[in-house]
């Protein structure tokens, strides 16, 4: 309704190429854009009008597996681009093998098994800690009380296993330990 479509009216694919930066970016950046521009520049070039309005006349096979956005960044800096990523590959050349087969098989995951993919990888055993020990007994064990006496009326530890997910509890527990018996 937002683009004047008809409800399950098929949109085209330079419709969808344009609601996407001007609405979900907008939705998930835009306070982060806000807060960090408080203290000095901030730069999301993937978001900026002119950008986008060159992607869209880029063919959708280079828009996939991020080859678009490595190919920008690698011209606006060939050093950082080299730099190894969290996806398992660098920037200056195409994503590898396995980045583009995650990606695919992303894609092609019904939206059913997307609403439980994270029960699933959950289920499967435990999730791995993505900030490089962090979250270990002997790091954590420094910040807060590893029993976790205020949120453990909040949440079953023992069946954590998400790291992200004990990270964000974590954080909770050590708000509720400097702000002791304010909090009920």
């Amino acid at each position: 309704a937002a683009v004047g479509a008809a409800p399950r009216e098929r949109l085209c694919r330079q419709t969808v190429e344009h609601l996407y930066p001007k609405v979900r970016c907008r939705a998930l950046f835009g306070r982060e854009i806000s807060l960090e521009a408080r203290h000095g520049a901030y730069l999301m070039p993937f978001l900026d009008h002119q950008v986008v309005a060159e992607a869209m006349t880029l063919p959708v096979a280079i828009k996939q597996a991020g080859r678009f956005e490595a190919a920008l960044l690698a011209a606006i800096d060939p050093v950082l681009a080299a730099y190894p990523s969290a996806y398992g590959h660098d920037f200056a050349g195409p994503p590898s093998t396995r980045h583009r087969f995650q990606e695919w098989s992303s894609r092609i995951r019904p939206a059913w098994l997307r609403q439980r993919s994270y029960a699933i990888q959950r289920r499967m055993g435990t999730m791995a800690d993505e900030h490089g020990g962090l979250l270990s007994p002997d790091y954590l064990g420094r910040v807060i009380d590893l029993d976790y006496p205020a949120m453990r009326r909040f949440f079953h530890m023992e069946a954590i296993t998400d790291s992200g997910l004990l990270r964000r509890i974590a954080c909770l527990e050590y708000l509720a330990q400097r702000l002791g018996s304010r909090l009920r």
